[in-house]
């Protein structure tokens, strides 16, 4: 599950960093502080949406709220309190209430993910600030797996997870156009290999908390499948081959700020020509108002 902030795109430890109890949402211990910007991103798929994401943020960039509205779903609900070394993140889903996300941080950074106080996961940075290593647990303790993130030259290249190695192409379009984290690389690089934009709804805005942000957005992820459907053009029917495969995206953007993400998926047999798979038709939009 890679597989979404920022100050811009930099750790900020500046935020609560006096020491005192600060909370950005009605739902914290702190003082609250009342929305000042909203924004929203939509999925559709073949031109229908299905799902839209809101964003509310008060005067300092943090988050507030997060709202999730599914269709013939119930909403999903994210609430976010800062303090000087945590942040909490209160949930409501369709089926439960009251969930709780800890992120415990240190020099401005999440070093560790607690769900209602079983811990999740440990992240690891290098002397850089960027995020190099991810450590998974069981709700019982024992450490279920791991995966490292490559970077070079400020993007992810390589993530490896689970035996599984994704190689991330970078797009020409610098991550700058992302504001708040509404769509970063480094989303693709928390989770193991569940390759969407659904991944870690709840850190859409907070990976600027991640350490060090990619320089530009991704233009495609691929893993390897072994014996995939392909279609031959020479022999104009399917057969078993192995590919690389994964999403691949175009972007638009408008005075600054990233506009539309169009999803698709692209499949590459060994010598890297593009091939089709039975699953390579369709494409998702993901349209970013401001």
């Amino acid at each position: 599950m890679l597989m979404m902030s920022m100050c811009l795109f930099t750790a900020c430890p500046s935020d609560g960093d006096d020491g005192d109890s600060t909370s950005n949402s009605t739902a914290g211990n702190g003082g609250s502080v009342a929305p000042t910007t909203q924004s929203s991103m939509g999925l559709y798929n073949g031109g229908k949406p299905f799902t839209l994401y809101e964003f509310n943020s008060d005067g300092t960039v943090r988050q507030s709220t997060f709202v999730s509205y599914e269709t013939n779903a119930q909403n999903d609900v994210y609430t976010y309190s800062y303090f000087s070394d945590q942040i909490r993140i209160i949930y409501n889903t369709g089926s439960t209430l009251n969930n709780e996300i800890t992120l415990t941080l240190q020099d401005g950074r999440v070093t560790k993910q607690h769900r209602a106080g079983v811990l999740l996961f440990d992240y690891e940075y290098d002397a850089n600030g960027y995020l190099e290593r991810v450590i998974e647990y069981m709700s019982t303790g024992r450490k279920s797996g791991e995966w490292g993130v490559t970077w070079k030259g400020g993007d992810i290249v390589e993530t490896k997870a689970q035996g599984y190695t994704f190689v991330f192409v970078p797009s020409e379009m610098s991550a700058s156009v992302a504001h708040d984290g509404r769509y970063n690389p480094l989303v693709y690089a928390l989770w193991k290999d569940n390759l969407s934009l659904y991944s870690m709804r709840w850190a859409f805005p907070l990976v600027r908390f991640f350490g060090k942000q990619p320089q530009n957005l991704v233009g495609r992820v691929l893993k390897e499948w072994k014996s995939q459907s392909v279609y031959s053009a020479k022999l104009q029917d399917y057969v078993k081959a192995d590919v690389m495969k994964g999403p691949s995206f175009s972007y638009q953007q408008q005075n600054g700020k990233l506009t539309k993400i169009r999803q698709t998926v692209v499949s590459l047999d060994k010598e890297g020509n593009q091939v089709s798979t039975f699953d390579d038709s369709g494409f998702i939009d993901y349209e970013l108002r401001w």
